[in-house]
């Protein structure tokens, strides 16, 4: 009869998984970088993950956006129905907690991933992620806040500035603070660079 995982050994598998994959990337942690961060022997690890690296990669990263998309909805919801108040709501969500890299994790780690890996990524990251921002979008443009505008392409370009944000000020990399820098940007969004003829 086989053994039961504990919950509580699985889950310290998980958390000090995701921390390695976010700190170094998916291609430069291998299992026995795992194991070793763990103190157990890389045999072991496979007890918690018999398919190996790639499984324990998918499964965290597909918790990692669930539980964000968790709190970036609950953001979202405490605002009123007003898409600057909405996006500023997301931003700080994204502010207040570790940086998600979507962008070397779309050029890089996804790319050492199969095909069937690479797509419940992606499901997971437009499900949780994506998905409400651009529901954000949409609803301004029905409620006629908005132009009718591509909602894919204006959410895309507030992940990747919010990307590369909590990137640049989680590496010091900033004049300003985050949250300054991100009112900016989102103002700058709704109302446009150019200066209207007068």
């Amino acid at each position: 009869m086989a053994r039961k995982a504990n919950p509580k050994s699985r889950q310290r598998v998980l958390q000090t998984a995701e921390s390695l994959f976010q700190e170094r990337g998916y291609k430069a942690v291998s299992m026995r970088d795992i194991a070793k961060a763990l103190g157990i022997k890389q045999a072991s690890l496979y007890y918690h993950v018999p398919e190996g690296k790639e499984q324990l990669y998918v499964e965290v990263m597909t918790r990692n956006f669930m539980r964000h998309g968790v709190g970036l909805r609950e953001a979202i919801d405490a605002t009123d129905a007003n898409l600057r108040r909405q996006l500023k709501a997301a931003a700080a969500w994204f502010i207040e907690h570790a940086p998600l890299g979507l962008l070397s994790m779309m050029q890089s780690d996804m790319q050492e991933l199969s095909e069937p890996s690479r797509q419940q990524l992606q499901q997971a990251l437009f499900q949780h992620i994506w998905h409400p921002i651009q529901l954000s979008f949409e609803a301004a443009a029905q409620r006629g806040e908005a132009k009718d505008v591509r909602s894919w392409d204006l959410t895309g370009a507030f992940l990747s500035l919010m990307d590369g944000l909590t990137h640049a000020g989680t590496s010091g990399f900033m004049v300003r603070g985050m949250e300054e820098s991100a009112d900016y940007m989102i103002d700058l969004l709704m109302d446009g660079l150019l200066r209207k003829p007068h």
